[in-house]
């Protein structure tokens, strides 16, 4: 494991990368307002990626390292610190497909980048535990927008937990046109933290579906 020189005015943006031997594109991981990327729920996506043959980077927005609380301001630095994230991917290695992957706060960053972006790279994305209502009005706001001629098909793979509500797949694909697939997973009793409330163990077992299925959905090709 190493991290990659990711930088945001000209300081570190805190990464872990580790490389598959596959090759298969870059996932980008991003996490939610309290939920480290070494947390269970993207713990066990990165392993699920890396399985599959994808290289992973996963980032740590600087408020959390510092025990701070997410305010406005802190809320706006992580989404610059996302996109600089991106930006040194595309750079870096423009070739290479890429995924994102986000959870909660992270699930917004990830389809704000996919908005951003839907001309330039056919992207992938993955949405764990996803702010309904905020995505819905970041999803209203695309679809009000004529999409582009030139935008990539997108692939959608989201989790939603316990009382999280659900979008099927006409309901996604009639909010952003373009969706090339989407596949839901839903994990009753859990927590929006992906914590089964019938412990430990039924954790796990939720975990270990997410990525049974991730890893089907990843074949979509």
């Amino acid at each position: 494991m190493s991290a990659l020189p990711i930088e945001l005015r000209a300081e570190a943006v805190r990464n872990r990368f580790e490389e598959s031997r596959e090759g298969r594109g870059t996932a980008l991981i991003l996490p939610g307002a309290y939920y480290s990327s070494q947390a269970p729920g993207l713990y066990f996506l990165r392993a699920a990626l890396l399985d599959a043959g994808w290289n992973v980077v996963a980032i740590d927005y600087r408020y959390f390292l510092a025990g701070e609380d997410l305010s406005p301001a802190n809320r706006a630095e992580a989404w610059e610190e996302a996109q600089a994230a991106y930006r040194f991917l595309a750079r870096e290695w423009p070739d290479r497909r890429v995924l994102i992957a986000g959870k909660s706060l992270g699930s917004l960053f990830a389809l704000r980048l996919a908005l951003e972006h839907r001309c330039t790279a056919a992207l992938d994305l993955v949405l764990l535990t996803p702010l309904e209502a905020q995505l819905a009005a970041i999803l209203h706001e695309a679809r009000e927008a004529p999409p582009h001629e030139s935008a990539h098909p997108w692939s959608l793979f989201a989790v939603r937990c316990g009382t999280d509500d659900a979008r099927s797949e006409t309901h996604w694909a009639g909010l952003v046109p373009g969706f090339r697939s989407v596949h839901e997973v839903s994990l009753a009793r859990t927590t929006h933290g992906m914590d089964s409330l019938d412990g430990p163990g039924s954790s796990l077992q939720g975990l270990a579906r997410m990525c049974r299925e991730l890893s089907v959905w990843l074949r979509h090709d």
